[in-house]
């Protein structure tokens, strides 16, 4: 699974009208989830002691900023997926 996010300072990130859109979920005992309350698609994360907010760049418009960054987790990545 693949997942393209951005970090956005805590102070910078506005959601309009979250009570009716956001749901959430504990994924560990550091991580909060979010996800859209209708249909179900992941929103962003966010870990206890992180200066960021890591929300999904399929949602923004427009430039998310820089290419990417780096890869995570590459020891387990199927045998079909080149990292160049």
């Amino acid at each position: 699974m693949h997942g393209a996010f951005v970090g956005v300072a805590r102070d910078a990130l506005a959601i309009s009208d979250p009570e009716k859109t956001l749901a959430s979920y504990r994924s560990s005992r550091s991580t909060i989830r979010k996800f859209c309350g209708r249909c179900g698609s992941p929103i962003s994360w966010d870990r206890r002691g992180y200066e960021n907010i890591y929300v999904c760049l399929g949602l923004l418009d427009g430039s998310a900023g820089p290419a990417k960054i780096k890869n995570i987790h590459t020891k387990s990545k199927g045998a079909y997926y080149e990292i160049g």
